[in-house]
């Protein structure tokens, strides 16, 4: 939950927590994702939290995929909860275990382990920015 689960106040730091298990090829597209969706929720006081509610993994995929509520608030009020489904991406590189990718798989890809169906969908996106309207 780091991405999911973050205040105005916790974005930028969460960011910096996640981009230490990033690969360098993911690195930059990571920092710019986070980066923009701190400044968002800054702009608009936004706050997210995730509520998993099914958790499933594929090895052979060095994947997990998360699903439940995304909720985002504006100071003490939830403005929208949303059904959302995140694929996270992981790569072995020298036994340490890295991040390749983080991203909102729309409800509508039927295979969300499957990257060419993830990549047909233009919805999807890297799973940093919460809601807010």
């Amino acid at each position: 939950g780091l991405a999911l689960n973050a205040t105005p106040a916790s974005a930028d730091y969460n960011a910096q927590q996640i981009l230490k298990y990033a690969t360098p090829q993911a690195y930059g597209t990571l920092e710019a994702e986070l980066g923009s969706n701190a400044l968002h929720m800054k702009e608009v006081n936004v706050s997210t939290y995730f509520s998993p509610q099914s958790v499933r993994v594929n090895e052979a995929k060095q994947s997990v995929l998360f699903q439940g509520n995304l909720s985002s608030l504006i100071g003490d009020k939830v403005v929208n909860t949303a059904s959302k489904q995140y694929i996270v991406r992981f790569k072995m590189q020298g036994g340490t275990i890295y991040l390749t990718e983080l991203r909102d798989v729309p409800t509508s890809v039927k295979n969300p382990f499957d990257e060419a169906q993830v990549e047909k969908s233009d919805t999807a996106k890297l799973a940093t920015k919460g809601d807010s309207n």
